[in-house]
């Protein structure tokens, strides 16, 4: 038999809503409408090294996601990755695609593996979608340390990464090194926290901060902090997972220095996280289901 036999191929998974109108329906929503106004009065607030700056973007491309095109609409969810070398920064955006991607892209099409993919089509020759900005950005300005070298990934989320991006970001590291140089390090920074354990349950969908952290791969955690079991720690860990919040939850784990940064900025926290929970239902069930 022939390939062209088999009866499944060439065939497209179908999007919740199919609709001229649908784009122009999201954009009317009230979180929407939330986000347009932040990122209006936002706009030139944030120097590239405040954690702020890449916050925001992440919050302009979770809305892309969740307006989508007139074939549907993603989770309210997006990342911005800034590549870090020599002083400069190239800056990318991940938005998720789980609805609106082609049958490939929607397997693993969350913001911030769609961010990390596209930073590395990139170094690998692919320039079809470079990055969206080149600023400088003066690495001893920010809140946590980038290593000897300065250089590596600063990767933010509108919300918590999930189990398979903190897997990615955590795989990434060997890849940015061969890329950037050995010294290179990766630093996600998140705006919202995707559940909390209570009791013993994780009732979220991460295990990238805080608490929910010792429930990560023992490989995993290895891995982020530069050792195995058996050899000394170093003094600097290759890859962290923070939050940058108002006042986040001692009891969920977040006092340890580096796992959080402050900000006062109460609309970037609350819209990060809405723009995700108030809308997510629709795309849970067509997830669930496949079905309209």
């Amino acid at each position: 038999m022939r390939a062209e036999e088999l009866s499944w191929t060439h065939r497209s998974i179908q999007s919740p809503i199919l609709n001229p109108g649908y784009r122009l329906e999201r954009e009317r929503l009230p979180i929407v409408q939330e986000v347009d106004r932040y990122l209006r009065e936002t706009k030139g607030k944030y120097l590239p090294h405040q954690l702020e700056f890449g916050g925001r973007l992440a919050l302009n491309a979770a809305r892309n996601a969740l307006v989508g095109t007139d074939g549907g609409s993603n989770y309210g969810i997006g990342a911005s990755v800034m590549v870090v070398h020599n002083g400069i920064a190239a800056l990318f955006e991940g938005e998720n695609t789980m609805v609106t991607g082609t049958e490939e892209e929607r397997l693993t099409g969350h913001a911030e593996t769609n961010g990390l993919k596209g930073v590395m089509a990139y170094a690998s020759g692919n320039q079809s979608k470079g990055p969206i900005d080149i600023v400088k950005l003066d690495v001893l300005k920010l809140p946590f340390d980038m290593g000897r070298s300065g250089t590596g990934i600063i990767m933010s989320g509108t919300l918590e990464p999930c189990p398979m991006c903190e897997c990615v970001a955590t795989n990434a590291l060997a890849v940015t090194r061969g890329i950037l140089g050995p010294d290179a390090v990766i630093r996600s920074v998140s705006s919202s926290v995707d559940g909390s354990i209570e009791g013993a349950l994780n009732n979220g969908a991460a295990h990238a901060l805080g608490q929910k952290a010792t429930s990560s791969p023992n490989v995993w955690r290895s891995i982020q902090r530069g050792y195995f079991q058996g050899q000394n720690p170093p003094d600097f860990t290759p890859i962290q997972f923070s939050l940058l919040q108002t006042t986040p939850d001692p009891l969920q784990g977040f006092n340890p220095p580096g796992m959080y940064h402050r900000t006062e900025d109460k609309d970037l926290e609350r819209l990060s996280s809405e723009i995700f929970t108030q809308t997510r239902q629709q795309v849970d069930e067509f997830l669930a289901t496949g079905k309209k």
